[in-house]
């Protein structure tokens, strides 16, 4: 279903463009500006098993990973529908509300779903901004989302519990686009996951890698945003989440 590539010790899947947040299941009409919720979804998601496995093939990307994807598409999808789309009458279609949600509102209107057991809460919130004309962008980029990235994670892993929860979560926003990095403990892994379609021919995009490799998953990102988008966003917003309750209460990462 997905083209596998390896890039710079990242594997890479690039679904169909039939599977992406505008194109998938009952609710793909309202798909346009529910990247947030279906980021978190998604998140909220893979806490509950254990995804990527040790023994896992390198060049295939397990169906439970996309299953997850395609059911937080629809759900976030459906949530937006719920919220926005389904409000007006016939009389305001083309001139619709269509807002893209920040956290703290995705978490809100999840929170208020019934029965969705919807358990993340955003630990911290940072954001990086960049010269988008500097001739290094791509490097000076993709250093700062890696160190930020690195440092929640060695934070998350030094605070005194018990247990160490599996996952950790940060979602990224950039060019109003939410998509969603996951750390999974168990397996030393951080994979990425990309709701939206990319460019005329391909759709949603899973990237994965491990956690020894922050600096070359975030390169193969930013230079994506601009192969695909031509993008050189100004700046990055990252919201690390976690179901830990504990967690919630650590002091923030400094970022120098």
């Amino acid at each position: 279903m997905a083209l596998f590539e390896e890039h710079d010790n990242v594997n890479i899947w690039w679904f169909p463009k039939e599977f992406c947040q505008s194109r998938y299941g009952e609710y793909r009409e309202s798909g346009t500006n529910s990247c947030t919720l279906i980021s978190l979804i998604l998140a909220n998601k893979m806490s509950q098993e254990l995804v990527f496995h040790h023994n896992a093939s390198p060049v295939r990307l397990p169906a439970k990973a996309v299953q997850i994807f395609g059911d937080a598409m629809n759900e976030g999808n459906k949530v937006y529908w719920q919220l926005f789309d389904h409000v007006d009458g016939p009389q305001d279609r083309g001139k619709r509300r269509a807002p893209n949600l920040n956290i703290p509102e995705a978490i809100d209107a999840l929170n208020a779903q019934i029965h969705n057991g919807f358990n993340l809460k955003e630990w911290f919130y940072t954001h990086l901004t960049a010269n988008p004309t500097n001739e290094n962008y791509f490097e000076l980029v993709s250093s700062r989302i890696a160190q930020v990235l690195r440092l929640g994670v060695q934070l998350f892993q030094r605070s005194n519990r018990s247990e160490l929860p599996k996952n950790l979560f940060a979602a990224l926003i950039a060019d109003s686009r939410t998509t969603i990095f996951v750390f999974e403990f168990p397996t030393n892994t951080v994979s990425f996951f990309d709701s939206h379609q990319h460019g005329r021919r391909a759709g949603a995009v899973v990237a994965i890698c491990t956690m020894d490799y922050f600096d070359r998953l975030a390169m193969w990102f930013v230079t994506m945003l601009y192969d695909i988008y031509h993008s050189r966003p100004n700046l990055f917003e990252i919201s690390f989440l976690t179901t830990d309750v504990e967690s919630r209460n650590l002091v923030s990462p400094t970022l120098n």
